[in-house]
């Protein structure tokens, strides 16, 4: 399911608040230059830059600024510091 950037009030670690009650469930259709967390990051391999190796990406964080969703962090180990606390 897609959701525009634009109709998302507020998305945290407890709820995600959508702007009106009524979606699209219309077939999503990629764009170019659209990156898909799931498809495209989620579990696939990534260079580290900064210690030049290959990684996988198991979590990705996210945060809301004036141009729109950014990812910020990488989390590269399976249970890392993104995995709820139990």
């Amino acid at each position: 399911m897609y959701v525009p950037a634009t109709e998302i009030l507020v998305w945290n670690e407890e709820r995600l608040e959508l702007a009106s009650a009524r979606l699209d469930l219309r077939q999503f259709a990629r764009r170019p230059g659209d990156v898909l967390l799931r498809n495209d990051v989620l579990g696939h391999r990534l260079v580290d830059v900064e210690q030049s190796c290959l990684v996988t990406a198991h979590d990705v964080r996210l945060i809301h600024n004036d141009a729109g969703w950014e990812a910020v962090a990488v989390d590269i180990h399976q249970a890392g510091p993104f995995a709820p606390q139990e």
